[in-house]
Formats: C-alpha cells, structure tokens, sequence
C-alpha cells in the first residue's frame, strides 16, 4: 500500500500527520506529504486509512498492491 498527498486539494489541516506523524510530514507552511515513495508498513496500514477518512479536503490518495486508488470519497475501509 502506497500513500500520496495531493498537494493542490492539500490545505494544511493536519489531520493526516496527527494521526500517522511517521508517515505523513509537514512542510514549512504546514502542508502535508509523505515520508519517501509513501510506502506504508502492513502493520500501519489501518492509520493510512484512517487518515484518508478523516481529511477534510479528501486531499490523500492511496493505492493499494491491487493497484486500485481511492481517496476519503470512495474509502470504505474495508478493502
């Protein structure tokens, strides 16, 4: 599973790095991104998709290894 954060839709709540502060840094201005290539360890797999719910502007994207995207909007959890 990957992570990106869309850095247009982006508007520096936070959320993301309150939640998974390894994974999800903010720049100078508070703007999130992740960590490297956005790789999430199996074992943290259930705050990556935490954090895609809860962001207000839907502004994550994650990709699971079946390759299918989704962001907040289309995230059930259950994948």
């Amino acid at each position: 599973m990957k992570v990106r954060v869309d850095p247009v839709q982006c508007e520096g709540f936070g959320t993301c790095h309150d939640i998974f502060p390894e994974l999800f840094l903010l720049d100078e201005w508070g703007y999130a991104y992740a960590e490297g290539e956005g790789d999430v360890p199996e074992d943290r797999e259930h705050l990556a998709r935490e954090a895609v719910r809860k962001c207000p502007v839907n502004a994550i994207i994650l990709q699971t290894d079946a390759g299918e995207a989704s962001d907040a909007a289309t995230s059930t959890g259950s994948e």
